[in-house]
C-alpha cells in the first residue's frame, strides 16, 4: 500500500501516516490469520483504477454526495472476479484526528476509520445496521 503524501491538513506532521500504518498492523495481528502488508513509498497518486496500486488519500471531491467519512473503492475483473485495484479515500470535508472520534461533530479518528476501511480492502462487509462497524469502528 502507498499513502498520498498530501495527507490531511487537519493533522500536523505525518501523524496520519503513522495512524494508517498502525491500522494495517491491527489487521496483521488478528489471530489466527496470517497476513502481511508492505508499505511502499509515499506517492502523489490518487484514484486510478488501472494503476494496480493500493493508494490511501484524502480529497474533498469524491465523497461529496455520499456523506461518507471514507470509502474503499474496489476494482475487479468481471470475468475472473480477481481484485485488480483497491484505493481508500478519506473525506477531507470532515475533521481528522489522532485521538478523537465524534461522529455528531464530524470529527473522525484516522486509525479507527482506516482499520474499518482496510477490512473492506480484505473483503469484509458491514454487519447489521447499528453495529459498531457501521459507526466507523473497526470491523
Amino acid at each position: 500500500y502507498r499513502i498520498n503524501s498530501s495527507g490531511t491538513t487537519d493533522i500536523a506532521g505525518e501523524g496520519e501516516f503513522d495512524a494508517i500504518e498502525a491500522a494495517f498492523h491491527e489487521w496483521e495481528n488478528v489471530s489466527p490469520a496470517t497476513i502481511n502488508f508492505t508499505r511502499g513509498s509515499n506517492t502523489t497518486h490518487t484514484l486510478d483504477i488501472s494503476d494496480h496500486q493500493n493508494v490511501l488519500f484524502w480529497t474533498t471531491t469524491l465523497l461529496d454526495e455520499s456523506g461518507d467519512a471514507a470509502r474503499t473503492l474496489i476494482t475487479y475483473n468481471n470475468t475472473t472476479g480477481e481484485i485488480t485495484d483497491v484505493d481508500i479515500v478519506f473525506n477531507d470535508d470532515y475533521t481528522w484526528s489522532l485521538d478523537t472520534f465524534d461522529r455528531a461533530s464530524y470529527i473522525y479518528d484516522v486509525q479507527s476509520i482506516a482499520t474499518h476501511e482496510i477490512g473492506h480492502l480484505l473483503g469484509i462487509g458491514h454487519t447489521q445496521p447499528g453495529h459498531a462497524a457501521d459507526l466507523g469502528y473497526p470491523l
